[in-house]
């Protein structure tokens, strides 16, 4: 079974040849994650650049992202996330 501790996030609605749709809909500012191994309330930059999250242990299996605060939107209030991605390591880059 697979373990990391880290996770990636892109937040918001990104697209390059349409920026302002990143500010224009809401993006997540912190969000509780739930594992088999522990929760842990994490912090969420404002920023459309992909975000690598460490978590405090390794975690193994399912997690699920609760949604506790968002960044408003200029337009809209839906809450866009355009990944959401666990990091593995090969043990060479470990």
């Amino acid at each position: 079974m697979w373990e990391s501790d880290e996770i990636v996030v892109a937040n918001g609605f990104i697209r390059v040849d349409r920026p302002e749709w990143y500010y224009n809909n809401a993006r997540i500012k912190k969000a509780l994650v739930e594992t088999s191994r522990g929760s842990w309330l994490l912090d969420i930059k404002d920023t459309p650049n992909p975000q690598i999250i460490k978590l405090p242990k390794k975690v193994a299996g399912k997690i699920r992202l609760t949604i506790k605060a968002v960044y408003e939107g200029e337009k809209y209030n839906d809450v866009c996330l355009e990944g959401l991605y666990m990091l593995y390591k090969t043990p060479e880059q470990r």
